[in-house]
């Protein structure tokens, strides 16, 4: 939802452009991602008063396992080739464990 909460809006993914000055229509992060201006520096108050642009990066950076038996480099990365698969009528690629598959998953 918009920041109004009356209209339904597509979030950036991992790599597309978010920021702004925080006005409507200004692009925002999907789930699990979040908006980093440059070298990591968080989306702040700050960032957005100066207008800023970014864009959006998994908020973790390690990897995970999915019941495809697929490492992938992190949980948005899986989250996207799982829903990918279920627009296609495919099942979805559910999260197995913390690290590359065929690993120990202690975290």
């Amino acid at each position: 939802m918009d920041h109004c909460n009356c209209c339904m809006v597509c979030a950036s993914g991992e790599g597309e452009a978010c920021g702004g000055v925080g006005k409507l229509g200004d692009p925002v992060c999907g789930e699990s991602l979040e908006c980093s201006v440059t070298g990591g520096v968080g989306y702040s108050a700050t960032v957005r008063r100066r207008g800023k642009h970014g864009i959006c990066v998994c908020k973790s950076s390690d990897p995970v396992c999915g019941s495809d038996g697929v490492s992938y480099r992190n949980i948005c990365e899986l989250k996207r080739v799982s829903n990918r698969a279920q627009s296609l009528q495919q099942p979805p690629v559910l999260f197995i464990q913390r690290g590359a598959c065929g690993t120990a998953g202690e975290a």
